[in-house]
C-alpha cells in the first residue's frame, strides 16, 4: 500500500527555517486525511524488511521483542542464544533503521514541499538492560545559578572593555518582587499590542503553567527538582543554598530559566540585538524613582547593558570570522542567509574557553550575559521581552485569524456529531470510553461500593449519550464532578484521533472527542486558544504555528513541523496532528498547574497581577 499513497501526500509552498531551537519544516496546504487509513495497519518487525521504495510513504511500524515470559520466541530467536544485551541491540537496531527511512522520508517530502501522513514507527521491544558497569557521564557545560552569579560580577568589564572597572551586583530580590516586576513589564508589553489587563494575566498565567508547572521561580533551570523552589525556614538558606548550586548532567541537562525558560542562547541573541530598549526601560523606571541611589543604581545598569550589547555583538561576530577563515569543508556554518547569527554560534560560543578581548573566556561571558535573568531589574524586562516576541509573531501571522478559521471548523465538526444516528453515536461512545475508562476494581469492597454507587466512568458515558447540540453546557468542566472531570481531562483529552498504536478511531468517535474538549472547555474560540497558540510558536517555531494554526492542515502530522531530536525530546508532540499539538497545550495550560489553589507560584502571580492599576 505504501507506494500507493505517495499521489496523495500533500503539495505545499516552502517556509524558511524559524530561529527556534527547534528547526522548521514546511508550509501546508490542505491535506489528504489518511492517518487514519495507515494507522490502521499497524505492522509488527522483527527481522530486517527491504526498505520501502523511494517514492513511498512509509507505513507506521511496532518493534517487538521478547514475549511476557522475557524470551524470544521460536520464530524470531536467532539459533544462538542471545544475552540480554545482544537481543535489545539486535531489536533496537532494526527500530533505528525503521526509524531512519521514516525521517528520510520525512526530509524528502519537506524538499519537495510536501507533507508525510503517517507516523514514525514505535519501538516495543525489550528495555535496555543495565550495564555491568556504571557508564561515566559525561559533564556538561550548563552553569549553575552560583556559576551565573559570580560570572555577573564581569559584566562591566565585558561591557566597556575595562578590566579595571568595578565589579557588578545584582539586584538579588526576593521571589514576590521579581514576580512583581515581570506583571508589571508584561502588562506594559501587553498593553502595547491592545491587550487588557485580564488578558496578559490570563496569556502570562497559561505560559507559565505549561513552562513551569505553576511552582517555578525566576532561579528555576529546567529540570531542577520541585522542592529546590520551595522558600527556606526563617534563619536558614539551606535550599537556597542547594538551588544555586544544582547541576544535572546527561542528555537532559539545559540551561532554560526563569519563568518563560529562556536559553542561554536565547539571551545572548536579545542582548546582542536588543540591548538598547532594556537600556531605554531602565532609563525610564530610574526616572520614577524617589531614592537618589536607586536612580543611580538603575542608570548604571542602563549604561552597562546599552555597551554589553555591542560588546558582545563584536566578540560573538570574531568568533564567527575566526570560523570563515578556516578551509571550506572544516569550518561551521555561522550566518544564517539572512546574515544573522546562528544558534549553532551561540551554542559553541557558550562551551569556547578562548579569550575575549578583556582577557576573559567566551565561556564566561555567556554566563554573565544569561546571569542577567537573575537580575531584579533587568531579568523581568529580558524576560518580558521573550513574552513582547511571541505577541509580535501573532500579531505578524495573523494567529487571530487562523483561531477563528479553527473556531468556525470546531463548530461545523459539532455540528456534523450532533446530525449522527443515535446508534452512530452509540458506538463512538463506546470507542471513546474503551480508552477512557479504569480498570475492572478487583478488590469486593469497592466492587460492593459500584452496586450502589455509579462509578465516574459509567455517570461520565451516561452524560455522553444524553448530550445537548452544539457545546453542551451538562460537559462543562465546572458541573461535572471531580471524578469525571479528571477522567475527561487526563483520559478522554489525551486521546489521539488518529496516533494510537491501536489504530485510528472512526470519523464518528473523532467528532465525539471535538464534541468534548469544546464542551468540557464551554467552547474554544480565538481568545480562549491564544495562549495555547503562543506557546505552539514557542515550541515549533513562529512560522511552523501559523501552518499549524491554519484550518485546512488541522490533520497533518507533527512530524511534518519537527526535526526527529526535537519531535523525540517533545513527548506532548509526539503522535499527534496538528490541530491534536494545539488542543494537548490547552490541556496542560489549563489542568491542575494553573490552579491557584494548588501551584503557590499561581496565587503569587494572581496577587502581582491584582497589585497592578
Amino acid at each position: 500500500m505504501a507506494a500507493e499513497l505517495v499521489s496523495h501526500v500533500a503539495s505545499v509552498e516552502p517556509v524558511a527555517k524559524p530561529g527556534d531551537a527547534l528547526p522548521a519544516a514546511t508550509d501546508s496546504s490542505k491535506a489528504s486525511g489518511l492517518g487514519g487509513e495507515l494507522l490502521s495497519r499497524p505492522q509488527t518487525i522483527d527481522a530486517p524488511k527491504s526498505s520501502a521504495a523511494a517514492d513511498s510513504v512509509l507505513h507506521p511500524l511496532q518493534i517487538s521483542g521478547p514475549g511476557a515470559d522475557g524470551k524470544l520466541s521460536a520464530t524470531d530467536a536467532p539459533a544462538v542464544q542471545e544475552t540480554p544485551q545482544q537481543a535489545y541491540d539486535r531489536i533496537h537496531g532494526q527500530f533505528d533503521k525503521e526509524s531512519k527511512v521514516y525521517w528520510d522520508k520525512v526530509a524528502v517530502a519537506k524538499k519537495n514541499h510536501q507533507f508525510v501522513m503517517d507516523f514514525p514507527p514505535v519501538y516495543n521491544g525489550p528495555p535496555k538492560p543495565k550495564p555491568d558497569k556504571p557508564v561515566p557521564v559525561t559533564p556538561n557545560t550548563i552553569p549553575t545559578i552560583n556559576e551565573m552569579i559570580n560570572a555577573t560580577t564581569h559584566l562591566n568589564q565585558f561591557a566597556f572593555g575595562d578590566k579595571n572597572k568595578p565589579a557588578f551586583k545584582i539586584n538579588d530580590g526576593s521571589e514576590a518582587d521579581f514576580k512583581q516586576n515581570y506583571a508589571r513589564e508584561a502588562l506594559r508589553v501587553g498593553q502595547a499590542h491592545g491587550l487588557a489587563k485580564d488578558d496578559v494575566r490570563n496569556i502570562v498565567r497559561s505560559i507559565y503553567a505549561f513552562e513551569d508547572g505553576g511552582w517555578g521561580t525566576h532561579e528555576t533551570l529546567s529540570s531542577m527538582p520541585q522542592a529546590l523552589t520551595a522558600p527556606d525556614v526563617p534563619g536558614s538558606t539551606a535550599v537556597k543554598d542547594a538551588r544555586r548550586d544544582f547541576h544535572l548532567n546527561g542528555a537532559t541537562a539545559s540551561s532554560a530559566l526563569g519563568y518563560n525558560q529562556l536559553l542561554m542562547l536565547n539571551t545572548m541573541d536579545k542582548i546582542a540585538d536588543q540591548s538598547k530598549p532594556i537600556a531605554d526601560r531602565l532609563d525610564e523606571l530610574s526616572r520614577a524613582q524617589s531614592d537618589p541611589a536607586r536612580v543611580k543604581e538603575l542608570h548604571d545598569k542602563s549604561v552597562m547593558v546599552a555597551a554589553l550589547g555591542p560588546a558582545l555583538n563584536k566578540e560573538v561576530r570574531a568568533m564567527a570570522e575566526a570560523e570563515n577563515r578556516k578551509p571550506p569543508d572544516e569550518r561551521k556554518n555561522y550566518y544564517n542567509q539572512d546574515g544573522s547569527f546562528t544558534e549553532d554560534l551561540y551554542r559553541d560560543f557558550g562551551r569556547s574557553k578562548e579569550l575575549t578581548s578583556v582577557g576573559l573566556t567566551r565561556k564566561d561571558m555567556a554566563r554573565a550575559v544569561h546571569g542577567l535573568n537573575l537580575d531584579g531589574d533587568v531579568g523581568p524586562i529580558i524576560q518580558a521581552q521573550e513574552f513582547g516576541n511571541l505577541l509580535n509573531y501573532a500579531d505578524k501571522y495573523d494567529y487571530q485569524k487562523l483561531l477563528q478559521g479553527k473556531d468556525q471548523q470546531d463548530k461545523q465538526a459539532l455540528a456534523a456529531y450532533d446530525a449522527l444516528p443515535a446508534d452512530q453515536k452509540a458506538k463512538a461512545v463506546d470507542e471513546v470510553m474503551a480508552f477512557v475508562r479504569p480498570p475492572a476494581p478487583t478488590d469486593v469492597a469497592t466492587q460492593f461500593f459500584n452496586l450502589f454507587n455509579a462509578p465516574a466512568d459509567q455517570s461520565l458515558k451516561q452524560k455522553l449519550m444524553t448530550m445537548q447540540p452544539g457545546v453542551d453546557p451538562a460537559l462543562a468542566k465546572d458541573k461535572l464532578s471531580p471524578e469525571e472531570a479528571e477522567l475527561v481531562r487526563a483520559k478522554a483529552l489525551a486521546i489521539k484521533s488518529v496516533g494510537e498504536t491501536s489504530g485510528a478511531l472512526s470519523q464518528p468517535a473523532q467528532l465525539l472527542l471535538n464534541k468534548i474538549t469544546q464542551s468540557y472547555y464551554g467552547g474554544l474560540d480565538a481568545a480562549k486558544l491564544t495562549p495555547a497558540a503562543l506557546e505552539l510558536a514557542n515550541l515549533a517555531g513562529p512560522k511552523n504555528a501559523q501552518k499549524m494554526l491554519d484550518a485546512k492542515n488541522s490533520e497533518v502530522p507533527t512530524p511534518n513541523f519537527f526535526s526527529q531530536a526535537g519531535y523525540n525530546a517533545n513527548p506532548v508532540t509526539n503522535r499527534r496532528t496538528a490541530s491534536e499539538l494545539l488542543l494537548q497545550i490547552q490541556r496542560s495550560m489549563r489542568g491542575p498547574n494553573f490552579d491557584e489553589q494548588l501551584k503557590p507560584g499561581q496565587a503569587e502571580f494572581e496577587k502581582a497581577f491584582n497589585a497592578l492599576p
